[in-house]
């Protein structure tokens, strides 16, 4: 097959082959003494395990130092490098060269060096100028020697071989003793097991090694303590004998219980890589004692910083009612409120307005200019009076960004296309062309596609951004000698977004939108003698089904992009991970005349399907509806004669019978768009925008408000299928072509009602939900939360501190010294509600100094980036990493603690270099009064540290829990350090606003605010 992995490979090898075959030929030619291979245990065209090691036997010692990764050349039918360890066995003569693959470490055998599935070649290499290994006269192989093979299938073939057959895996493992306490400031390092062969990678498999300790102490009773094993590598080289081996690392989550007797313990049942052999039984590992805490005098300290590196501390598993916060990159900021940017534009549109969505320009009624590429239309207000009309066409969504308000009385389309209706007679080879889609929207499937023959089917419809079939599938062309009004072709499937919302086929008496259920287009022509599928060779003649489900999963409740409020306040997040526009309708089948007898009727080989009789051709199918974005700071306001329409295409009619009725299958239609609608405003009323008549105030609220009570303000309906009749001229389902499915319109609001239950008026109402006659599909109508709005928050995973119950403080104490705790201290950098402390300028208050760090020093123990200070001014000097040091406290200038060693009677701090150095801030006497100011967390906004305008507002707050499955003595959402006493568990939450006054909204482009670090400390 042309193509396929074998040939690809072998078209590899064949260059492989020829280049080496050069580098040998311009050798003297001599093979005397040559290096020549006389066995391996790799069988050409075999299957190999992904674990086991490939071996050469050669006829001569192997150069050592000739071996590299590339001495053997591998090709992989995936494209991806096969990776591992070469080298000369240990325990041979010399003469053996060893491959080990890397061996897969996840449970899915995917990150090894070789992968299950593939095909795949190695070449040992001729030439002593290719890499090649040498013998250790410095000789090589004189032609290449190339291998093919496969590795298993994993449907139905083992993905690996046991290495040591018979034998179990045996662990060992070096535990330094004692352990020490593992704390935050003070991580172990990781406890490496090692096993005599590779493992079953699995997790449940690697979970059976434990960490454990004594409790009560000398009880011989041993409790599990929380640890992470990971598998590092699964077949290492080992020294001879050269069996593989494994190597886990365990690290344990949180403080280790405090003089404690721990052991680490192989349970019974681990298994080799295999899947044979199994532990049988538990085997203790290891053993070591944890060191003691400090009692004396407030117990051990130890602190949790977050510096939002990576997003593995981010609590992703459940969505918020806001937008989530941006973590990552050594910071969290709050969400941009807005995609778009502050602007004076303001279009009041007249007439019809096509705007190209690749480039176009739009003019104010000043006349002056506004580019509008890559169809985002970024403005300030907008409004589409009665009989005016945006109709967007090109091949990216319609996404409107209006830093004022919106406000529609006509009409804006992103409608797709729809079909024209196959004309003509007997011209099979000029293909009836799909209409296209608009705005992302998927092309219609062509109908008698082929130039050169007879089509078995219609072309199927285009999914969203014109994906090949990813529409309504083609209709089966049919084929026979009788009249072509007997053998009609079949209708083309509707392209759709959901089952649910997809609508019935054609049928006498029905309404022209009938409600949606998840029906494909109707089937071609009767069970008539002489007619046949051109597919199946059966009848009936089949229709094409409807396109492919955009929501996969079984949940029904979560078919939208974004996220849903629910009862109770937990969201719920949609399925989708960004809006889709709609599909295109399957193309039509052809009514094949089809005359010969002999060979047997088909229609790939047909003799008579130009001219007259000749084939009839079927209908194109529509164009799949566009996806339309308004987003707006302000309101955004349908009015009684507005409208918003993302409709897909009809299907078009198939070619007639003497221009009287359709014989070739009907194309099916387009299916409707995604129609997004968001505001940020939560006015109530609408205050207008004085002095302007296009955008009056209102009695009624802002946010989204739909006016009226008239049918179909927002139309995402799909497109109808092609004509058919029978022959009576009557409409019937016999080769009609399928309906397509409706789309999807969403309204994310601000504005929040009963229950904080987002709401949106319509008709004058405060709706949560909104169905027909607003929208003209039911059941694909969404209220949900904004996507955009000054709020967004971010919440850490919960904090494990381990085993520091059992310290000498029976739990961990979190405290913020040297303050109470408690936000009702003026001098707790947190007030009552959570929110960030400021003045009235917006400086973030400074926390009073460290008692013990208030002392006078000589300024010659003051240097650019480090100071030398008297006492020990934390019992665990890291925990002071972050903090703030003032070199001078005449002056205010503040340097960032990066380093803090003590030897019990000075103190040794390093500052970081990029603020500056410290000597240039001392006074000038001999003597300089120092302080150390704790920074529990860091808030800057806009490039200036320390400062948040009063426009803004950060909120911090903590929970506590002792124990997490299930959540047991869970304290309240808050800013207090106090109720977390005791709680093995504690994770913390922000929250920003950037709209703290309540009016308005910030303008686009505001600053954000951004965190640095949180830093937690405890005692235990």
């Amino acid at each position: 097959m042309p193509g396929s992995p074998a040939r690809v490979l072998r078209a590899w090898r064949a260059i492989v082959l020829l280049t080496a075959a050069f580098v040998a030929c311009s050798r003297d030619g001599s093979d005397a003494g040559r290096l020549r291979l006389l066995s391996t245990n790799v069988a050409d065209g075999g299957v190999w395990p992904l674990n086991r090691a490939m071996e050469f036997r050669f006829n001569q010692r192997i150069d050592p130092d000739s071996v590299s990764a590339q001495s053997i050349l591998f090709l992989s039918s995936d494209g991806i490098p096969v990776v591992g360890a070469t080298f000369v066995d240990p325990c041979s003569d010399g003469k053996t060269l060893v491959f080990q693959p890397l061996c897969p470490t996840d449970t899915e055998a995917s990150n090894g060096g070789l992968r299950p599935g593939t095909f795949n070649a190695l070449t040992l290499l001729a030439g002593e100028d290719l890499g090649a290994v040498r013998s250790i006269h410095g000789r090589a192989l004189r032609a290449p020697v190339t291998i093919d093979f496969r590795s298993p299938d994993p449907a139905t073939e083992p993905l690996f071989v046991d290495a040591r057959p018979g034998a179990p895996p045996s662990p060992s493992a070096a535990v330094p003793s004692p352990l020490g306490l593992n704390l935050f400031t003070a991580p172990l390092e990781p406890i490496l097991v090692v096993f005599d062969q590779p493992i079953d990678p699995t997790q449940a498999n690697l979970d059976l090694l434990l960490l454990e300790f004594e409790d009560p102490a000398a009880s011989g009773t041993f409790l599990a303590i929380p640890s992470v094993a990971t598998l590092l590598d699964n077949c290492a080289p080992a020294d001879c004998p050269a069996f593989p081996r494994a190597t886990v690392a365990v690290v344990p989550q949180g403080v280790l219980p405090p003089d404690r007797l721990v052991r680490l313990v192989a349970q019974a049942g681990i298994l080799d890589i295999g899947g044979v052999e199994g532990i049988p039984a538990d085997v203790v590992v290891a053993t070591s004692v944890v060191e003691p805490s400090d009692p004396a005098p407030s117990g051990e300290s130890d602190a949790f910083v977050e510096e939002f590196d990576t997003g593995g501390d981010e609590d992703t598993a459940e969505p918020f009612e806001v937008p989530s916060a941006d973590w990552g990159g050594g910071v969290l900021q709050a969400a941009d409120p807005f995609a778009g940017f502050e602007s004076t534009f303001d279009w009041v549109v007249s007439g019809t307005v096509f705007l190209d969505t690749s480039f176009d320009l739009i003019a104010n009624p000043s006349g002056e200019p506004l580019e509008v590429a890559g169809g985002i239309v970024r403005l300030r207000n907008l409004h589409v009076p009665v009989g005016a009309k945006i109709v967007a066409q090109g091949p990216n969504p319609l996404v409107i960004q209006a830093s004022g308000r919106v406000t529609v009385s006509g009409e804006i389309s992103v409608d797709g296309t729809d079909a024209l209706n196959t004309g003509g007679l007997n011209t099979p080879e000029l293909p009836q062309s799909g209409a296209p889609g608009n705005c992302g929207g998927g092309q219609g499937g062509t109908a008698s596609p082929s130039t050169v023959s007879s089509d078995p089917q219609g072309e199927d419809g285009f999914g969203p951004g014109n994906l090949p079939s990813g529409g309504g599938e083609g209709g089966h062309s049919s084929f026979g000698t009788i009249d072509p009004w007997q053998r009609r072709g079949g209708g083309g499937g509707g392209g759709i977004l959901t089952r649910k919302t997809h609508s019935l086929p054609f049928a006498i008496g029905a309404q022209p939108w009938p409600v949606p259920l998840g029906l494909n287009g109707g089937n071609g022509g009767p069970a008539t003698t002489g007619v046949s599928d051109c597919v199946d060779f059966a009848l009936p003649v089949d229709g094409g089904a409807f396109g492919p489900d955009v929501f996969v999963d079984a949940d029904l409740t979560n078919d939208f992009f974004g996220r849903k409020f629910l009862a109770g306040g937990s969201p719920l997040a949609g399925e989708l991970n960004s809006p889709v526009a709609g599909q295109g309708g399957g193309g039509g089948g052809d009514a094949v005349f089809y005359s010969a007898s002999t060979p047997s009727p088909n229609c790939l080989n047909n003799p008579a399907w130009s001219g007259n009789p000749g084939d009839r051709k079927g209908g194109a199918g529509g164009g799949g509806g566009g996806i339309l974005i308004v987003r707006a700071l302000g309101p955004v306001v349908i009015t009684a004669t507005g409208k918003l329409s993302a409709k897909g295409g009809n299907g078009g009619h198939g070619e007639s019978i003497l221009f009287i009725n359709p014989a070739g299958g009907g194309g099916g239609g387009g299916s409707g768009g995604m129609i997004v609608i968001e505001s940020a405003d939560a006015s109530d009323p609408d205050p207008g925008i004085p002095g302007n008549p296009n955008f009056p105030a209102s009695t009624l609220p802002g946010g989204i408000r739909i006016e009226g009570t008239g049918i179909g303000r927002i139309e995402v309906r799909g497109g109808d299928g092609g004509l058919c009749v029978d022959a009576s001229n009557t409409p019937t389902t016999v080769c009609r072509g399928g309906m397509g499915g409706g789309g999807v319109a969403q309204l994310h609001t601000a504005r929040v009602g009963a229950g904080n239950m987002p709401v949106v008026s319509i008709a004058g109402f405060n709706v949560s939900s909104f169905s027909t006659p607003t929208i003209d599909q039911a059941g694909n109508g969404h209220v949900l939360l904004p996507l955009f709005t000054p709020l967004s928050r971010a919440r850490s995973r919960w904090i494990d501190t381990g085993l520091a119950t059992l310290g000498a403080l029976l739990g961990p104490l979190f405290e913020w010294a040297p303050t109470s705790g408690n936000p009702s201290d003026p001098a707790y950098p947190l007030d009552p509600d959570g929110a960030v402390r400021a003045d009235a300028a917006g400086n973030i208050l400074l926390p009073p100094p460290l008692p013990s760090s208030v002392v006078t020093i000589p300024v010659s123990d003051v240097f650019p980036n480090a100071a030398v200070v008297p006492g020990v001014i934390a019992g665990n000097p890291a925990a002071l990493l972050r903090d703030s040091f003032n070199p001078n406290a005449a002056q205010g200038t503040l340097f960032t603690i990066v380093g803090a060693t003590s030897d019990g009677s000075t103190t040794i701090l390093q500052t970081d270099p990029a603020e500056g150095s410290m000597t240039a801030v001392l006074g000038p006497g001999p003597t300089t009064a120092v302080r150390i100011h704790p920074r529990y967390f860091r808030v800057g906004t806009g490039g200036l540290s320390d400062a948040i305008p009063p426009t803004l507002k950060v909120r911090l707050r903590f929970e506590g829990a002792d124990a997490l499955d299930p959540v047991a003595g869970l304290t309240a959402l808050g800013p207090s350090l106090e109720g977390l006493a005791g709680k093995r568990f504690v994770r913390f939450t922000f929250d920003f606003d950037m709209n703290a006054s309540g009016i308005g909204g910030p303008p686009p482009g505001a600053a954000r605010p951004a965190v640095r670090h949180v830093k937690l400390p405890f005692r235990f």
